[in-house]
């Protein structure tokens, strides 16, 4: 897609540059939050934002993201797209070396890419080694930059020709796909992990 928003700014991708001194690129410090769009319409946008200000409070990000759903039409207007995803990304900023964040200015970045994904009929789920984090370790209502455990099991999924990962808990209970929430039916009856 050739444009993004950046800090309330329409600008073309090719533009951004990220310094190396940034937070997220240097430690992952930051967070972000992927939407699906059809018919240039989010789905569940408002619970998306509603876990990024959750996510920004507790990595005590002081942003303010009340223009980011106009700013969302705006992108997908912009750039022509009627069905793809679209992640909003959120840095604390450039800041000291350390892991103290001193004087950090966050800033976002909002981008949209086609939905080249299709569903197949049937998917095989690899039951990964990689468990998610207990909620002492990271809190789990968030979606980090860092967010390597989810990575190495979508890698393992693939090295076992298989569609996706499916993650426990550090408890042994589902939790969620790498890349993807989970349901399931059982006596017709819709099951979800529990959000705990």
């Amino acid at each position: 897609m050739k444009y993004v928003i950046y800090n309330h700014r329409l600008i073309e991708r090719e533009k951004i540059k990220i310094p190396i001194d940034d937070r997220s690129f240097r430690f992952g410090d930051g967070c972000f939050e992927t939407v699906l769009f059809r018919n240039a319409t989010c789905f569940y946008l408002d619970k998306h934002l509603d876990r990024l200000k959750k996510s920004l409070s507790l990595l005590s990000i002081q942003l303010d993201i009340t223009s980011i759903a106009d700013e969302i039409l705006r992108l997908i207007d912009a750039n022509k797209i009627r069905d793809g995803i679209l992640r909003v990304i959120v840095s604390r900023g450039i800041s000291s070396s350390g892991y103290l964040p001193v004087k950090s200015i966050p800033y976002y970045l909002i981008e949209t890419v086609p939905n080249q994904f299709q569903t197949p009929d049937k998917v095989s789920l690899f039951v990964s080694k990689w468990r998610k984090p207990a909620a002492e370790s990271i809190p789990v209502h968030a979606k980090y930059s860092a967010n390597i455990n989810s990575i190495l099991a979508r890698i393992e999924a693939n090295e076992n020709n298989c569609f996706e990962s499916l993650q426990l808990t550090s408890d042994g209970f589902i939790s969620e796909c790498s890349s993807a929430n989970i349901a399931w039916i059982k006596d017709d009856r819709l099951f979800s992990p529990s959000d705990e």
